[in-house]
């Protein structure tokens, strides 16, 4: 067992004044008569009548474990003059070193801290110095943080990652607009472990800000905790999860907003272009802004500005055709616009250029003059 005797670190806590009347059959430490109050109480550290201080001889390296102690010496003084007849710390009797617990010290163990109060989420237990006075009034005078590990009995079998996908999808958006939920499954004595949850681009919904989560127990040796995540970025994900030497890891995948390829376009009349719409998720629709000139084409189903259904064909991928029209007279443009089930868009733009035809072209006579060096009248055969 380790006992820690802390170095100066000076924690007080003042009492106040409250109207005293009626008298008790005792005396106080004047041997005078006894004056207690009629109220009984409970008191709170507002209202007390006793006031002290606290102090920790030896700063503690570590929280306090199974097996540690820790020892705190203080001081006390009755506003009253009257008696005390017992100082509780954390329910723990404090010994007496100067008369009237002028001075006093207690020797708190880890299992008379864990059980005084709960733990906060950095650890600490926040613990109460009682007086009780020759009046049997409780009158407490300060409070002490004392740090402990809050999970000394922990001990993980083995830990899982379940990752879940909003509405059964098989992805999320890189956008941020919705998450994956994580939850982590643990089997041994693992009810109040506390994990930490980590990956190398995204945000955690549920960690504390050690990044960590705690357990809760769901099952006789089995517990489980639940946080949220949001992608940033596209692609693939590995989110990892660590109690003391025990390691998970799960992937989670997000997709960015669809693409479409080729996203700009010049076509001639009559021109056929066929554009994919590149995506890791899942299309809901598409739709195109109206047009004479153009026409948009699905699973050979044409489709314009009302949205429609987009299914994969049997290489999975997406495809439209985008067709010119032949005898169009005048140029045009057409906006595609394709959006998955999260609501990521993406769009394409495409141009129709109709050309001036060349002038007509009309020839009369055509003639051909020979002209033969030094006024000869052949050339040589070679």
């Amino acid at each position: 067992m380790t006992t820690h005797t802390l170095a100066p670190s000076l924690l007080t806590a003042l009492g106040l004044v409250a109207s005293l009347a009626a008298g008790c059959d005792d005396a106080d430490v004047n041997g005078q008569e006894l004056v207690c109050p009629d109220d009984p109480g409970p008191f709170t550290l507002a209202d007390s009548r006793v006031s002290g201080t606290a102090e920790l001889a030896q700063a503690l390296t570590e929280p306090l474990g199974e097996g540690d102690s820790v020892i705190i010496r203080g001081t006390a003084t009755h506003e009253d003059g009257l008696a005390i007849r017992e100082i509780l710390v954390a329910g723990v009797s404090a010994e007496a070193t100067t008369f009237n617990f002028g001075q006093w010290s207690a020797q708190l163990s880890y299992d008379s801290l864990a059980l005084a109060a709960p733990a906060d989420a950095a650890g600490d237990v926040v613990v109460e110095a009682v007086a009780i006075d020759a009046c049997g009034n409780r009158y407490p005078f300060l409070e002490v943080a004392l740090a402990i590990d809050p999970t000394p009995s922990v001990d993980v079998d083995s830990l899982t990652i379940e990752v879940t996908y909003p509405g059964g999808r098989a992805y999320v958006p890189s956008d941020e607009s919705a998450a994956a939920t994580l939850k982590l499954n643990a089997t041994g004595r693992a009810s109040g472990a506390e994990v930490t949850v980590a990956a190398a681009t995204g945000t955690f919904q549920g960690l504390s800000a050690a990044n960590t989560v705690r357990l809760f127990a769901d099952g006789q040796d089995s517990a489980s905790g639940t946080v949220l995540f949001y992608a940033t970025e596209p692609g693939v994900t590995v989110i990892t999860a660590v109690v003391d030497d025990t390691l998970a890891a799960a992937l989670v995948v997000a997709a960015e907003a669809p693409s479409l390829a080729p996203r700009v376009a010049t076509l001639v009349p009559g021109a056929v272009i066929e554009v994919q719409v590149l995506t890791e998720g899942a299309l809901e629709r598409c739709q195109a802004t109206p047009s004479e000139v153009f026409e948009v084409r699905h699973s050979g189903v044409a489709i314009g500005a009302a949205a429609a259904a987009m299914s994969r064909d049997e290489d999975g991928a997406y495809l439209l055709e985008v067709e010119a029209a032949a005898e169009a007279a005048a140029a045009g443009s057409l906006t595609l616009t394709c959006v998955d089930e999260y609501g990521q868009a993406g769009s394409g733009h495409y141009e129709l250029v109709v050309s001036d035809p060349p002038p007509e072209v009309e020839v009369e006579a055509l003639r051909i003059d020979v002209e033969i060096p030094q006024g000869r009248d052949h050339l040589p055969a070679s």
